[in-house]
């Protein structure tokens, strides 16, 4: 049964504000998994006079091409203590091909909390070859270059604040947060959301999350 103009509006307003307030591209590639008929002229209309995505950071950001990313998935590792909502995250952000996200709330910014999070997460996946941080002191403690010792992997110190050195992180900082505020949802939720957001905005194979685990497991 063909839907009215109408109805259409209001599936692709409804896929739209579900799946995290995407652009038109990768709005569009959600709108199709419900309704392949649905147009991208639609799809523009809808997401283009969408108010919360008008009023909350309406304006792209322009990165330069970031050169810290590798061709493998979980090789390297950006890491970085982040806030939102008045509360800390340790995220992690993959520099390979598949840009999966991952963010574990923080109750202290020591060494100690950062070493426990970091065991949770390469127990879970894997430890990569290579960790991507700033300078942060916690980062530099005798405890956590002990804990890198015992895994086998190398930290590489980036310059904060520099485009270049932490654009990867940054930009994927910057989605989460958009997502989670124009949502009104959870860190959690906004994480899930981006990780299923394909990078090339129409692709299933580029979704973060069916991307993570063609790598190999360290042992």
């Amino acid at each position: 049964m063909a839907m009215d103009d109408t109805s259409i509006d209001d599936l692709v307003k409804r896929v739209h504000d579900t799946m995290g307030h995407p652009g038109v591209r990768r709005a569009l590639y959600f709108v199709k998994h419900v309704n392949s008929s649905v147009t991208r002229r639609k799809v523009h209309s809808v997401v283009t006079n969408c108010k919360e995505c008008q009023s909350i950071d309406p304006a792209a950001v322009k990165w330069r091409k970031e050169s810290l990313g590798v061709d493998e998935t979980w090789k390297r590792v950006g890491m970085n203590v982040t806030h939102y909502g008045g509360r800390s995250y340790l995220s992690f952000i993959d520099c390979g091909p598949s840009r999966f996200a991952l963010w574990r709330p923080m109750r202290l910014q020591t060494s100690a909390s950062i070493i426990q999070q970091l065991e949770a997460v390469f127990f879970e996946r894997g430890a990569p070859e290579e960790l991507l941080t700033d300078n942060d002191t916690a980062f530099r403690s005798k405890s956590f270059s002990a804990f890198t010792r015992e895994w086998g992997m190398h930290i590489r110190f980036r310059r904060a604040h520099v485009p270049s050195g932490n654009g990867v992180v940054e930009r994927c900082h910057r989605s989460i947060k958009v997502i989670a505020t124009r949502n009104g949802c959870s860190v959690a939720e906004a994480v899930y959301l981006y990780n299923l957001m394909p990078k090339d905005d129409c692709t299933t194979s580029n979704v973060p999350a069916n991307m993570l685990y063609r790598y190999t497991v360290r042992i």
